[in-house]
């Protein structure tokens, strides 16, 4: 029985690239307001004086708390392949259970994850690329099953 979990350091590998996906989103939604705001007829100096940083504290507090779940739920990731089947188990959700001979594919995706599909639609497990000991997963997996690659995308 062989069980991987994410090290500290995809952790947090995997908190900057969730910052660096929001924080674009986050100061254009910020932004707007305040662009609506100048181009309104009634300018009031006072207004943006109160709501830039009640705007700031709100999407700080927001920010912080989705990262907090983020890595509560990045740290409780764990993948057991066993002897008769991979399982996973993440924080608080059902535990993903697949027999090995259920495995429809294993495919390992451009970015260094690996997909693990069923014959039953529901179960599917994404197994991040900064899990440890990548290389003794990668050939567990190809001990189960040989690996597909993520097909190009088709335009």
């Amino acid at each position: 029985m062989q069980q991987f979990t994410i090290p500290p350091q995809g952790i947090i590998a995997m908190k900057k690239k969730i910052l660096k996906r929001t924080l674009p989103v986050i100061i254009v939604s910020a932004t707007l307001p305040f662009i609506q705001f100048i181009l309104s007829d009634t300018f009031d100096y006072l207004v943006p004086l109160i709501v830039i940083p009640i705007m700031i504290i709100l999407i700080r507090f927001t920010l912080i708390r989705a990262l907090k779940k983020q890595i509560e739920l990045l740290e409780s990731y764990s993948l057991v392949i066993g002897e008769k089947a991979i399982i996973r188990q993440q924080g608080d959700s059902y535990p993903v259970s697949i027999l090995f001979t259920d495995i429809t594919a294993i495919t390992k995706n451009k970015n260094g994850s690996f997909t693990v599909k069923s014959r039953f639609p529901r179960d599917v497990i994404q197994i991040p690329a900064h899990i440890g000991q990548y290389d003794l997963l990668e050939q567990s997996l190809r001990q189960l099953q040989a690996l597909r690659q993520q097909p190009a995308p088709q335009y």
